[in-house]
């Protein structure tokens, strides 16, 4: 809010190098002193509304008994187990962890899908793909603020995992491999793969 309110009246000298319109996201907050009292008092007045939540909270309705709640609880923290959605239709499948990690392992050793690869790899894509950006504004084909976008310093693994396939095989379902897309936000090739796709 404090950004919106702080830029709203400026115009923008776009960068007319930057064609693709990727940035990266700003870490600028202005000071209350520089938005005026309007968001100062809007500030206070959530800050009121939060502390009134904290101190009375709401009443949950839940759709579960409480011994329905209990059993649950206990699934979701056996390490015994693992509760899955199904592959299609909806379901929720409960496997055992020991044969669920070894399919997921069976997946991750079919060499001509998956390479096990260094843990410090990561750094070494990180370090070529910023010499590769650097070479790219060096050549003017990106400009600094593309650069500073597709550059990531703080990269992070994506998950994979398996969904059982419950309507291929009730007692013995095979799995579906899964790279979270969720968990590939922040991983080290996503700000190239945003501006490969406006390319």
């Amino acid at each position: 809010m404090r950004l919106h309110k702080s830029f709203v009246e400026r115009e923008f000298d776009n960068d007319r190098h930057n064609i693709s319109g990727l940035k990266p996201k700003p870490t600028f907050t202005p000071s209350l002193a520089q938005v005026g009292k309007e968001v100062e008092l809007f500030e206070s007045l959530v800050e009121i509304d939060i502390q009134k939540i904290l101190k009375d909270p709401p009443q949950l309705n839940h759709n579960l008994k409480i011994d329905q709640r209990k059993a649950l609880e206990f699934l979701k923290n056996d390490p015994e187990i693992i509760i899955k959605p199904a592959d299609k239709g909806g379901g929720i499948v409960i496997l055992n962890t020991l044969d669920y990690e070894k399919r997921v392992e069976a997946l991750l050793s079919v060499k001509e899908h998956y390479q096990k690869v260094p843990i410090r790899r990561m750094d070494t894509l990180k370090r070529e793909g910023g010499l590769t950006i650097d070479e790219g504004i060096t050549a003017g084909r990106i400009c600094e603020e593309e650069g500073r976008f597709l550059k990531n310093d703080n990269p992070i693994t994506p998950a994979f995992y398996g969904l059982p396939k419950i309507h291929k095989n009730v007692m013995d379902p095979p799995l579906r491999p899964i790279v979270s897309i969720v968990s590939c936000i922040g991983s080290v090739l996503e700000p190239l793969s945003k501006y490969v796709e406006l390319k």
